[in-house]
């Protein structure tokens, strides 16, 4: 099995993250699957998955999977050769909101994210497409107030530093303009 690569792309919220990973998916050849983590619990995300929806080819395969997101892209891998994840911090989110839910996060629910991190990078290492996983970049602003927002962000952080280094290109959005910080012609190297 050849694998096609593994492409992060961080930023923050508007930042144009997933709008440049469709510019990528659409350069790719082959079929294209969307793997959406959002969960429509209320209208203003419900209007923010639809715009979402709206800014991408109606070819494309949309999945919707909140939590076995390394089994959505091994299945969607069957079939497209490209697989963009959308996103990493929300099926976070979505592993600390499942049941049974408590007020804190704690060391084992911790280590159970990493866990499923860790299953999404030795999927994507073992499909033959190219995975694009799109996540936000929570530590450069306010520290939270309570402790629960402080180790929701802490553990986003680590995700992406785990997701960061297994990809095999890197990119970061700040006000709509991607940059490269790690893969073919890295600054600095």
């Amino acid at each position: 099995m050849i694998n096609l690569g593994l492409i992060l792309i961080t930023g923050g919220a508007r930042s144009g993250k997933s709008r440049y990973a469709v510019e990528l998916a659409k350069q790719k050849s082959g079929k294209v699957a969307f793997i959406a983590t959002a969960i429509a619990g209320d209208e203003e995300m419900t209007r923010r998955i639809r715009m979402h929806q709206s800014a991408r080819p109606s070819d494309w395969t949309t999945i919707e999977e909140s939590i076995n997101v390394a089994q959505a892209i091994a299945d969607a891998a069957v079939e497209h050769k490209t697989i963009i994840v959308d996103c990493l911090t929300l099926f976070i989110t979505n592993l600390v909101f499942k049941p049974p839910y408590r007020e804190e996060i704690d060391d084992q629910k911790e280590q159970n994210i990493y866990a499923a991190i860790e299953q999404i990078v030795d999927t994507t290492k073992n499909v033959e497409a190219t995975v694009i996983i799109i996540s936000n970049e929570l530590g450069m602003g306010l520290v939270p107030e309570d402790a629960l927002a402080r180790r929701f962000r802490d553990i986003a952080g680590r995700a992406n530093q785990l997701m960061a280094e297994a990809a095999d290109e890197a990119y970061v959005c700040i006000s709509g303009i991607p940059m490269r910080i790690k893969g073919e012609n890295e600054t600095g190297k």
